[in-house]
């Protein structure tokens, strides 16, 4: 199996951001500000992973002002609530997804 070709319940390979996954971004925003405990005036999202599970998760770098970047993970159920489970700060445009 080709390295580049998604794992059955793994993560797929990361992709560029789509308006669907920016709309989720702005969705789940507040909650973002609130665990990182700031304010982000530029937010906005350059890539994006996704695995199915139970409803889908996501794996989203936000690029968030300067040379500041967020990694964060949102699971979706199959419902279409969003849940935020995961926030990642300090990071760069070339940090791995």
């Amino acid at each position: 199996m080709d390295q580049e070709q998604m794992v059955l319940g793994g993560w797929g390979a990361p992709e560029e951001a789509t308006e669907e996954t920016q709309i989720i971004c702005d969705k789940v925003k507040t909650k973002i500000e609130e665990k990182t405990n700031a304010k982000y005036e530029v937010y906005k999202l350059v890539k994006f992973r996704s695995q199915t599970v139970a409803g889908r998760k996501f794996r989203f770098k936000l690029h968030v002002g300067g040379v500041n970047y967020i990694h964060v993970e949102v699971y979706q159920n199959i419902q279409g609530e969003l849940r935020l489970e995961k926030t990642h700060v300090d990071k760069t445009e070339d940090d791995a997804l």
